[in-house]
């Protein structure tokens, strides 16, 4: 067979010999110059690669020459990616991809294997779709072997910084480009994926850890276990809060705000984290070490419910409701803010697209005696320090929609107006002097739907 398939010119073999030959810790020097000979003999057609393939079987093939092994499958891999104009056909594509799938199986040879087949799926994507009419079905497709092969053999945390990045590279373009086929894996792919983000620590490699785990829950759902989903949240959550700075000599330009970015969208990517995630930021909220972790989790929480729609949003009302009411009545002024927006921008999407006038059922359930404890707390028989924490949210709730501000006026005012005193001239309830502020800015939220009111009734008629 090999008879057939001409030799490599003198030359060129001795580059490749060289080449494999070179010492993996201080040959790149020979490497790199050995290396150009071989690329520019393939460029002008002086050889092929399947000669270069069979020049090197004897190395590749060396289970007593773990170095000669690792070198000649990465030399393949330069190969493919330094000779942009080489010509490959349908069976040359898929048999590299089968040779370099199989090569992850030794662990000398993964970085050769993975850098092959990402070239190979980028600039010989093309020559690895199912020919037509062919009976390739999409179970037994190449790209469903690859991506075994690296879920199987890969233990992606164990490598350097670059070989993670490139076997998430390689997973996030199958994901991308091949979804067809890779779905057919079914769980194998939420279990897959899970594994590969594991214990990431690189900020290059966790901005693409998080966009593969949204791509992963967003477009293959029903590839996700609920087991794979827990494991992939509590990967992302490890992340929580994210306190990143970057070195003085960042030459990357990844900052805190970019990981928190795609933390954010990876978690907000689908409600069935809505569970596990709710909980756990309410937690943060309540016992974070720094305001930022309580200004973090409550962001978060408000950003995901926006999210995850007003379904999920009425369900996990309650945590959000209670735990705001818990920790800004205390008296933490410098987080009560953030509490009071988290509340009303969860209040918003939970009566998405409930007109004014319509009271949902599971109102007065969730949110009515949490209007009246507010109201309490922000009265004048209370503790002083509970009073401008349970204003705020008072102030929230009232804003969030037009059936709350209606709510929040009528019982709020009824708790914090004094009846007179038995014997005093005056006969009508009085307004404490500290609660004026507050119910001046309730009055300018009511104005305010008033205003918007007679615009709608002006634009009607």
């Amino acid at each position: 067979m090999t008879g057939d398939i001409p030799q490599l010119p003198e030359d060129v073999g001795r580059a490749v010999d060289d080449y494999v030959a070179a010492d993996v810790f201080n040959g790149q020097a020979k490497r790199d110059a050995a290396l150009p000979t071989i690329i520019v003999a393939l460029e002008q057609q002086a050889v092929d690669m399947l000669s270069l393939v069979v020049h090197l079987e004897g190395a590749l093939n060396d289970s007593g020459n773990a170095m000669g092994r690792r070198q000649a499958t990465l030399l393949l891999s330069e190969c493919l990616k330094g000779a942009p104009q080489l010509r490959l056909n349908f069976k040359h594509a898929h048999t590299f991809a089968k040779f370099f799938a199989s090569k992850l199986a030794d662990w000398q040879c993964v970085e050769g294997a993975l850098n092959g087949l990402l070239v190979l799926f980028e600039k010989h994507g093309a020559l690895l779709r199912p020919l037509e009419g062919s009976d390739d079905s999409t179970e037994n497709h190449v790209t469903v072997e690859v991506l075994r092969s690296i879920f199987t053999n890969v233990h992606t945390p164990s490598h350097t910084q670059a070989m993670r990045k490139a076997t998430i590279d390689c997973v996030r373009l199958l994901l991308q480009s091949w979804s067809k086929e890779v779905t057919s894996l079914g769980s194998e792919l939420g279990d897959g994926v899970s594994g590969i983000i594991e214990d990431e620590r690189d900020p290059r490699n966790l901005l693409l850890c998080f966009q593969i785990s949204k791509l992963l829950v967003d477009d293959f759902a029903g590839c996700v276990t609920d087991t794979s989903l827990k494991a992939i949240f509590e990967t992302l959550t490890s992340y929580f809060p994210i306190t990143f700075q970057p070195p003085k000599d960042d030459k990357w330009g990844i900052t805190a705000e970019h990981l928190r970015t795609g933390l954010n969208q990876a978690l907000a990517a689908t409600p069935r984290y809505a569970n596990l995630l709710l909980p756990f930021l309410m937690d943060n909220a309540r016992d974070g070490d720094s305001e930022s972790t309580v200004t973090q989790a409550l962001d978060l929480a408000a950003l995901c419910l926006e999210h995850y729609g007003p379904v999920v949003a009425r369900q996990q009302l309650r945590i959000v409701v209670n735990t705001a009411r818990d920790e800004a009545c205390k008296g933490k002024t410098q987080t009560s803010v953030d509490f009071a927006t988290a509340l009303r921008r969860s209040l918003v999407v939970s009566l998405q697209n409930v007109p004014p006038g319509l009271t949902p059922h599971w109102l007065s359930r969730d949110v009515d005696g949490f209007i009246k404890a507010l109201a309490q707390d922000a009265s004048h028989g209370h503790v002083a320090t509970s009073r401008p924490g349970a204003q705020l949210l008072l102030q929230a709730t009232a804003a969030a929609h037009p059936i709350l501000l209606e709510r929040t006026w009528s019982v709020a005012l009824g708790a914090l107006l004094i009846e007179p005193v038995v014997g005093s001239p005056v006969t009508d309830k009085t307004l404490p002097l500290e609660a004026f502020n507050f119910v001046s800015d309730l009055l300018k939220l009511v104005e305010e739907d008033m205003l918007v009111d007679e615009k709608q009734w002006q634009s009607g008629n």
